[in-house]
């Protein structure tokens, strides 16, 4: 028999704020071991158990995953692979005390958004899927049917131009909803942990479409929208208490997998973007099954990566936080990015209004008199603070605090996300209840979360103008089609009961 899942009540895995407190403490301990600044240290483990808190106090919530996002991607990451890598944590950077201090700062600020903004919160869905596994698979199908399609219409788009230039409404649309199939992931893993009993999170159908998944990811060099489907089903097994010990061994497996096979692997393919799909698709196929059979193949494609990166951004190196070119550590952690930043500002003045003016021109639509601009507003920061020689153009990552910090300095850091952060989080919460651990509020998270990190303003608001009007749009088209008519007899059977008890006690 099958347990009935309460999305809203999430008591269960609240998490005791001694846990992350044992684990950091025992961090913090292994880098004074490694020579590390006490104060650096401290700023560490400080800001990373703040964000902890909305876990401590409400469970498995998805406001409680939005702010362990920015601790992970800014901090934690980061102090773990210094760790592993033996070095201090104030090492490779030019101020390590201010940039750990500033991002600390971040952390909290970030903590007190989301806290705020569950305050506001109108504790109901918009669209409310039913939970019971007959209809959870009816949702994981029709929405991974939708992503696949737009996954194959991205692939196609860039392949065909590189991935530049203006993009199109279909594009743009698909993008917004290529990750209905990691939606259709999140509904398929809650289905199984409804039929096991909690048992079991993985079910026969989930990973045939993980599979799958995977092969697209390879060939289309989509390496981010994997990890997104990973922390999708990983945020499921969580809140539900589904993740066996089984399944941590696999997961240690899949990190060890992304950083030493699939990363150099996406990262060398880039260099073959310009092959037609079918030809790409074959030298994807073909270099993954001589990495999985010759191991000196590999090394030889990690060094061919790190030495094409190097030449290409030499002045990359002087931000490397790890030695390490290999792109995997300086993605995932982004106290060296705030480091940089407070570095380059260190000489020049606030930009001021006209960062909010590319922004702007960035996002509304050129009929309205705005302005686009080829250049991403990552690297047009990129050039004025230093960290990149105009015109060249990378598509730098930035991230939004760094953007406030630019153009306003302290204040910027914290308004920064006291705006946006907050105006995403509300606009989401209109359709979708962020105190519900329901399939398409894991959804949002997993999705969300590399822009939440990575992107600046005009990133956040793309989010709030077009992708969540597109994917209400989409989810309202399914829930109509699929659900509609199930929800309103379900409203006339309670209704029934009701009416005959009034009529007896009106014949009484």
């Amino acid at each position: 028999m099958a347990i009935a899942l309460d999305p809203g009540n999430l008591k269960n895995s609240r998490v005791s704020i001694l846990i992350p407190l044992a684990g950091l403490l025992a961090l913090g301990a292994a880098q004074l071991c490694i020579g590390a600044s006490p104060l650096v240290v401290a700023l560490g483990v400080a800001g990373v158990l703040v964000s902890f808190i909305p876990l401590h106090l409400y469970g498995g919530e998805p406001y409680s995953f939005f702010a362990l996002i920015f601790s992970v991607r800014y901090l934690l990451v980061g102090m773990i692979l210094k760790t592993l890598y033996w070095q201090p944590l104030d090492t490779h950077l030019f101020n390590a005390a201010d940039s750990y201090a500033a991002t600390a700062l971040l952390v909290t600020v970030t903590t007190l958004v989301v806290l705020i903004a569950r305050k506001f919160d109108p504790k109901r869905d918009f669209l409310p899927f039913p939970t019971d596994p007959a209809s959870l698979r009816r949702l994981a199908m029709a929405t991974f049917s939708i992503g696949l399609v737009a996954l194959l219409i991205i692939g196609s788009k860039s392949k065909s131009d590189g991935g530049g230039g203006n993009a199109g409404p279909l594009f743009v649309a698909a993008a917004a909803i290529s990750g209905m199939a990691v939606l259709s992931l999140s509904a398929e893993a809650m289905r199984a942990v409804q039929l096991s009993n909690g048992k079991s999170l993985i079910s026969p159908m989930l990973a045939c479409m993980l599979g799958m998944l995977f092969l697209i990811v390879v060939m289309m060099n989509q390496r981010g929208f994997l990890l997104d489907c990973i922390i999708a089903v990983a945020l499921v097994g969580f809140v539900y208490r589904a993740i066996s010990a089984k399944l941590i061994v696999a997961g240690l497996i899949f990190v060890v997998f992304f950083s030493s096979f699939l990363s150099p692997l996406t990262l060398y393919l880039r260099s073959q973007k310009e092959l037609p799909p079918a030809a790409f698709a074959d030298v994807a196929m073909s270099t993954m099954g001589r990495m999985v059979v010759d191991s000196t193949f590999r090394k030889v494609l990690v060094d061919n990566v790190t030495l094409q990166k190097t030449l290409e951004d030499p002045d990359d190196a002087d931000y490397d936080y790890f030695g390490d070119r290999s792109n995997i550590g300086n993605r995932l952690s982004f106290v060296a990015l705030v480091d940089a930043v407070i570095n380059g500002m260190r000489t020049r003045e606030w930009i001021g209004y006209p960062v909010v003016e590319k922004s702007v021109s960035q996002v509304m639509p050129g009929f309205l008199g705005f302005q686009k601009e080829a250049v991403s507003t990552g690297d047009w920061l990129g050039w004025r603070v230093g960290m990149l020689t105009y015109p060249k153009t990378t598509y730098m990552v930035f991230g939004m605090p760094s953007e406030g910090y630019v153009a306003w300095g302290p204040l910027g850091l914290v308004l920064y996300p006291m705006i946006f952060l907050l105006l995403a989080l509300l606009a989401i919460a209109r359709f979708c209840s962020l105190r519900r651990a329901t399939p398409v509020a894991i959804f949002l998270i997993a999705t969300l979360q590399t822009e939440f990190a990575e992107g600046t303003s005009d990133g956040f608001l793309n989010i709030i103008l077009r992708g969540l009007p597109v994917i209400f749009v989409v989810l309202l088209a399914i829930y109509a089609i699929m659900f509609g008519g199930k929800q309103r007899r379900s409203r006339l059977q309670r209704a029934r009961p009701s009416a005959h008890v009034t009529t007896s006690s009106v014949q009484i």
